[in-house]
């Protein structure tokens, strides 16, 4: 906007002196209308007498070497209105260029706007995502959780079941002398336990990889 600035002002300039070099020459022109006039007055009047005659020779050759002066003056100023010209024209081309880029330049920054906002609005739907699995993977902890402990607290109260059993079973072989294989029972019991304790492994191995991809989530934001 400055530089447009600039380019107006040399523009004003430029044209102030076109209309003062035709000022000029209009006024010159005048001049040579009335030196014109006074040069045919004195041809008129020469007959009058010898001593007018020469009277008007030397102002003849007066005005002549002024009206000399005035077309050289006349063609320099012509030819600086010629270049001022040239020069104005040069500035209507950078004029009409800078508000060409001036344009562009505006519809450049519109469209980085839009993708500006195109940008924000998908990192806003992205964090709404994220959150929204952050919470319902919180969930889906909560409810693993709580079913661990419910299974666990049922699976310790079989154990603590079971081993009420071997004892009550081991008082009552002892009080009828039909002693049972002891390793019989420990087997069964150990074997109805052995997918009890796998099933509460692989909950707490799933238990931990809710953990771990909860906490990675929660790094990378």
């Amino acid at each position: 906007m400055k530089r447009l600035s600039e380019m107006e002002n040399a523009l004003r300039k430029a044209s102030g002196q076109v209309d003062r070099a035709n000022a000029a020459v209009r006024r010159l022109e005048n001049e040579n209308a009335e030196i014109r006039a006074e040069m045919e007055a004195s041809k008129l009047s020469a007959s009058e007498s010898v001593t007018t005659c020469l009277e008007v020779a030397k102002r003849e050759k007066k005005c002549l070497k002024r009206l000399l002066a005035w077309e050289k003056q006349k063609g320099k100023l012509q030819e600086e209105i010629g270049e001022e010209k040239e020069k104005i024209s040069e500035l209507q081309q950078q004029l009409a260029r800078i508000k060409q880029d001036q344009k562009e330049a505006e519809v450049k920054v519109k469209q980085e706007l839009k993708a500006k906002e195109a940008a924000l609005a998908q990192v806003d739907e992205e964090r709404l995502a994220k959150e929204a699995a952050e919470a319902g993977n919180k969930r889906k902890l909560e409810a693993l959780r709580l079913k661990i402990e419910i299974d666990f607290q049922r699976h310790k109260d079989d154990l603590q079941r079971l081993e009420q059993e071997l004892s009550r079973l081991k008082s009552s072989g002892q009080s009828t002398e039909m002693p049972l294989p002891s390793n019989a029972l420990t087997k069964g019991i150990s074997g109805g336990a052995k997918p009890q304790g796998e099933t509460i492994a692989k909950l707490l191995r799933e238990l931990d990889n809710l953990e771990n991809s909860a906490e990675k989530r929660s790094q990378l934001r």
